[in-house]
């Protein structure tokens, strides 16, 4: 009866442990962040927030399977992964949120989880509260790893400071999707070192569930899953009781099962759209094919072995080294490879806050060591040994908390809504007064629009004209509109432009000279190009209107069959 009551102590003690350490890392993160739960648009127009806030007002309003606005016109299940665009339409319809109040509030959360689903991850594969404690501090506080490498990502931020590259991402770029699979992927790395451990089918299928839902939210994520995958597989393998012939199983009833999971939303037709963009780092691994590949392999084959040999009895000792080292690796490649920028998973530079994760579960794993092993010593060592850990310990504790006060008194500023800002209001912006003019000047007709840039990607919260492009690519199905915004803003031959302004049905244009409120500047070419064959017909604060000269703007044409 004394031992029942002892262990129910000490599980009860763990789980107050574990509670506070996530109430005091909810609560720093939130402080933080805090702002991004208030209002709508955050400070930069110029990032892609707005993209993932059209999402879910499209879905919202279009009620059809075809979406006319974009890239002249698409299905509407290619248009992007579901998660964060359903969420919030879930809290437009039940909290009666605007979309763009719902994204903030959303990403925000997702920006507080993250850590804590990082200590969760932590705590499985090391066994301890305090390595798990320490990585999901360090994530929240630390400075990108890369950033300390490489002067274009110290210089990407907000502060001027060391900030974490994730707010960065998420506060100026607008990584909304990103930064909610990120909150996925820590629980999906706990569930699948358990269901790699044992037979029990729960664990398989939450491993797959969260997988999945990676999956559905963003696609960089999926990368740096397979990748974990990959880890913890090499991990279990570094195990003197490894099961070569359960882990084959395994994995084999985990694609199945994930895919399956995955099969109604990754269709043939999404995953040829999606992951066009892709291909680029495919060609990177096979120009090493063969030979360069061998001895790539046969390198890592002797490292798994070293690591094998030397750590393989650590828990989470190998799954951290070789998650880190592989996420790590793809993005130093990337920056370190100057203007080739070559990249070994789609979007390198996007695995940057992985990579940034990665460290942190590293670091958290070691110190989960140092600890585990000050307690398995005996006799006199034992204290000062436990002591010495301790000390490690709190003094990485020291510099995050110091870290972390000056990120207190800087950062949170920076997530103030649109409405804190200079502006105001997002009717006092460009991109509202452009998206208006070109809806009064279309007349409600059927006829296109020429946005570029950034006014391109606003123009269908405010208005539903129908343009050439959109605000995410790839949801394209087309290839007529890249090549077509190729030749208007590049193209020297006003003539070809002309050509194909009409062809796609274009009656109206927005020119960008240097005093206009559009950030990109999209434009190579002077404006003679379009004045020689096109009419203006309004010039306001930098943009200049044209319009292309149409006989009719229905988008059905009536043609005499002997003509053609």
């Amino acid at each position: 009866m004394k031992i029942l009551i002892t262990v129910v102590k000490n599980h009860l003690l763990s789980i107050l442990v574990a509670l506070f350490s996530a109430a005091v890392i909810i609560f720093f993160n939130f402080q933080i962040i805090k702002y991004l739960f208030e209002g709508e648009f955050n400070w930069n127009l110029a990032s892609i927030e707005i993209s993932y806030i059209q999402m879910a007002k499209f879905w919202v309003e279009g009620g059809s399977p075809w979406q006319p606005l974009w890239y002249l016109g698409y299905p509407w299940h290619v248009f992007y992964t579901p998660v964060l665009p359903a969420l919030e339409v879930m809290l437009h319809q039940l909290l009666d949120f605007s979309f763009a109040h719902a994204y903030r509030v959303i990403t925000a959360s997702a920006y507080v989880l993250v850590p804590v689903s990082t200590y969760l991850f932590v705590w499985q594969i090391t066994k301890s509260k305090l390595g798990a404690f320490v990585a999901a501090l360090f994530y929240s506080i630390a400075p990108s790893v890369i950033a300390l490498l490489f002067s274009e990502v110290a210089d990407d931020t907000l502060s001027q400071t060391l900030e974490p590259r994730r707010f960065a991402i998420l506060v100026r770029w607008g990584e909304g999707p990103h930064t909610l699979a990120l909150v996925f992927l820590p629980v999906f790395g706990l569930f699948l070192d358990r269901a790699l451990q044992d037979r029990r089918f729960l664990n398989l299928f939450l491993a797959c569930l969260f997988f999945a839902l990676i999956a559905l939210t963003n696609a960089v994520v999926v990368w740096a899953a397979f990748l974990l995958t990959a880890a913890a597989i090499l991990n279990q393998m570094a195990k003197k009781d490894a099961d070569f012939i359960f882990l084959v199983k395994r994995m084999v009833a985990f694609g199945l099962l994930a895919f399956g999971l995955l099969a109604f939303w990754y269709n043939l037709a999404f995953i040829s759209t999606f992951f066009r963009e892709g291909g680029q780092a495919l060609n990177n691994w096979l120009v090493l094919f063969p030979w360069q590949m061998l001895v790539i392999g046969f390198f890592v084959f002797g490292f798994f072995l070293v690591l094998k040999k030397f750590l393989g009895h650590f828990n989470g000792l190998v799954f951290s080294i070789v998650w880190f080292l592989m996420l790590f690796g793809i993005v130093y490649i990337y920056y370190a490879s100057g203007e080739s920028r070559l990249e070994y998973a789609p979007q390198a530079l996007r695995l940057n806050t992985e990579a940034d994760l990665a460290l942190s579960v590293l670091v958290g794993t070691i110190v989960s060591n140092i600890y585990l092993a000050a307690l398995k010593i005996k006799g006199i060592y034992k204290i000062p040994a436990v002591l010495g850990a301790l000390i490690i310990f709190l003094a990485i504790l020291l510099a995050l908390i110091l870290s972390g006060r000056q990120l207190l008194r800087i950062l949170p500023q920076y997530a103030k809504p649109l409405s804190a800002s200079k502006v105001g209001s997002i009717e006092n912006t460009a991109e509202y007064r452009v998206s208006k003019k070109l809806k009064e000047l279309t007349g409600g007709g059927d006829q296109r629009v020429f946005a570029p840039g950034n006014y391109a990607f606003w123009l269908n919260y405010f208005v539903d004209v129908p343009q050439i492009r959109g605000a995410l690519y790839q949801s394209s199905t087309n290839r007529w509109p890249e090549h077509i915004y190729y030749q208007v803003t590049n193209g020297k031959d006003s003539n070809i432009a002309l050509a194909w302004l009409k062809i796609a049905n274009i009656g109206k244009l927005v020119y960008t000279d240097v005093g206009s409120g559009e950030p990109y500047k999209d434009y190579k070419v002077g404006r003679d190009k379009f004045d020689s064959v096109l009419a203006v017909v309004g010039e306001d604060r930098g943009d200049i209107y044209y319009s292309v000269s149409l006989k009719n703007d229905s988008l059905v044409k009536v043609v005499d069959k002997d003509a053609i």
